[in-house]
């Protein structure tokens, strides 16, 4: 066995603070060809780079972004219209989620992490994170973790799915590419405390 696979799994995740600064400098490039093209949609111009790879339909497990546009949003006091969400499982309509945007950067990751340290296994490009329902209802009693646990409806999503590899899980997670319609993501990030 190699020196990488000794290691806790989690280890094998690295933060370099510089390529979150790349990250968060690639993604605004890519927003900023979005606002000067009338005919670009952000899933075109997020999978140019291989960072997402564009599906018709969602895999429990797995990490996608995709846009949102709510049934409820009318009474709704904000939501995310570009959500970030491992998936949990279907649900009536649609499926249930962890969408990581309604956490601050600090706390999307210290959840990540303890998501890595549960399911304890090699990441690859096929990894997925293993949910049972003791593990989410367990995070639903937490706090913040109970505040990014949501049920979206399929025909309400109006984007292809961007699937994220497991090996770029830590960049997606930097990404300033939340989209709160209703409140800042301040205050969205106040209300998980």
């Amino acid at each position: 066995m190699d020196k990488q696979h000794k290691r806790p799994v989690f280890d094998r995740f690295h933060i370099n603070y510089d390529d979150v600064v790349q990250s968060q400098a690639w993604f605004k490039e890519k927003v900023d060809k979005i606002k000067r093209s009338n005919r670009a949609t952000p899933g075109q111009l997020l999978s140019k780079d291989g960072l997402l790879n564009l599906k018709n339909n969602v895999v429990p497990g797995n990490l996608y972004f995709f846009q949102y546009d709510p049934k409820l949003k009318e009474v709704l006091p904000y939501y995310d219209a570009f959500p970030m969400v491992f998936i949990y499982k279907p649900a009536p309509g649609g499926f249930l989620g962890l969408n990581l945007h309604y956490l601050d950067y600090p706390m999307r990751f210290a959840l990540f992490k303890k998501l890595v340290e549960i399911n304890n296994s090699k990441f690859s490009p096929q990894s997925k994170i293993k949910f049972t329902w003791g593990m989410v209802d367990s995070m639903a009693k937490l706090g913040p973790a109970k505040h990014c646990i949501k049920h979206y409806l399929t025909e309400h999503v109006y984007s292809p799915y961007m699937k994220v590899d497991p090996k770029d899980w830590v960049t997606a997670l930097h990404l300033p590419c939340e989209r709160f319609i209703g409140a800042s993501k301040q205050y969205v990030w106040q209300q998980a405390n």
